[in-house]
């Protein structure tokens, strides 16, 4: 596994990676998109490809490329508190390429990794796989409502991570 994990980019793993990530997502402070990159490969695939493979042989990112952009995009129309509004981070490009590959290479070994009851990010798991579950714990607790054996059942309001930071300003 860590053989596949660490082995060299090759020039195609990079080129399929720019061409399927969303063309039309949002630039970052270089302001280019994956349309650029698409529509001009035959131009500027060699230092596409020349900026990950850096990445990858010394683990170090370029200066231009660890730039990123907080915007907080309302939920609401009327904004009024924090929790009212939606945190992204807008990265460069090629820091999505590289994202992308090791997306990809994880990809095969996560069903090994995480855990059968974590269901978010692994290909073939629905997080819906997880209310099917507890809709039928509900069944078998409602079944089972007669005799001396007692049962009991909550409900954690778990809130999405961002919604916990705190925001002193």
């Amino acid at each position: 596994m860590n053989a596949k994990l660490t082995a060299e980019v090759s020039f195609e793993e990079i080129r399929r990676s720019v061409f399927q990530i969303g063309a039309t997502q949002a630039s970052g402070s270089d302001g280019f998109t994956g349309v650029f990159f698409r529509q001009f490969w035959d131009i500027v695939g060699l230092d596409v490809v020349e900026a990950v493979k850096h990445f990858f042989s010394t683990s170090s990112l370029l200066k231009n490329c660890n730039h990123t952009w907080l915007v907080l995009i309302p939920k609401v129309d009327r904004v009024e508190h924090m929790r009212n509004l939606r945190p992204i981070s807008v990265c460069q490009f090629s820091y999505k390429v590289i994202a992308k590959i090791l997306a990809e290479r994880l990809a095969r070994y996560l069903p090994s990794i995480v855990s059968p009851g974590l269901n978010g990010f692994v290909r073939g798991r629905q997080i819906v796989d997880n209310v099917l579950i507890g809709h039928e714990v509900m069944q078998y607790l409602k079944n089972k409502r007669v005799g001396k054996q007692k049962f009991m059942a909550f409900n954690v309001d778990m809130e999405k991570a961002y919604d916990r930071v705190e925001w002193p300003f």
